[in-house]
């Protein structure tokens, strides 16, 4: 089926639950096409946000790194329940005038909207490195301020989207769950062999080239096919 079928199914269900706000999850394993199907819904459901729950753990992440250099402390010392609570109060919802919404973040010497720093402050290579432990030691209290974050959204007409796997989105409190599937799994193990090939083509491609020598990648891409003998 085409991306448009899938959406319109979606919103079919939905039934009038989007002219007065909704949440709407979407999962599914690698490959089916989650990205694709979400930005077409954004583009056809009225007031529509599309919320990320690493963004919420990356900003999570930020203040608490901010917090802890401040202090002179661990990263652990700077996630205590009265910390969490703290930050959750410079995390606000912005509406603004021309219908659109955005997520403001200010404390602990920043201010920005998560849609203008989304990849640059919040991809920060300290951001990253902590944001594993931070997310296994705060899920359920994140999530839990996710899902304040997300009511207070829907109350203000607007529709909410969010992606990712069964296990994270089973913690957000709505009825309209939806699974993309793909008939055959096979599709999504060759998508990743021919990554993998395409990684190991492009690598050689631009070692020959930083050598000084002559590079195809075409012929780089035959030879890695050739040589490939599977997934290790």
């Amino acid at each position: 089926r085409s991306v448009d079928d899938i959406c319109q199914e979606i919103i079919h269900s939905l039934g009038d639950a989007p002219s007065r706000g909704c949440i709407v999850t979407i999962q599914g394993r690698s490959g089916t096409g989650k990205g694709t199907v979400v930005a077409r819904l954004r583009e056809l459901l009225p007031q529509c946000y599309v919320w990320s729950n690493g963004n919420s753990f990356r900003v999570l992440t930020l203040l608490a790194l901010a917090r802890a250099e401040a202090r002179g402390t661990p990263l652990e010392d700077a996630l205590a329940m009265q910390d969490l609570k703290e930050y959750e109060g410079m995390v606000n919802v912005v509406f603004r005038r021309d219908g659109t919404m955005d997520i403001e973040v200010d404390g602990m010497g920043y201010h920005f909207m998560v849609s203008q720093e989304q990849n640059r402050l919040l991809k920060r290579a300290d951001v990253e490195k902590h944001l594993p432990m931070v997310a296994q030691e705060v899920q359920g209290e994140v999530l839990f301020t996710v899902n304040q974050f997300l009511t207070r959204i829907i109350e203000g007409g607007y529709n909410v989207i969010l992606e990712g796997r069964a296990k994270t989105l089973e913690h957000i409190h709505t009825p309209h769950r939806f699974a993309l599937e793909l008939p055959d799994p096979r599709v999504v193990a060759e998508r990743r062999l021919a990554q993998r090939i395409a990684a190991v083509a492009w690598h050689n491609f631009k070692a020959a080239k930083a050598r000084g020598e002559e590079a195809d990648l075409l012929q780089e891409v035959q030879s890695a096919v050739a040589s490939w003998s599977g997934p290790s």
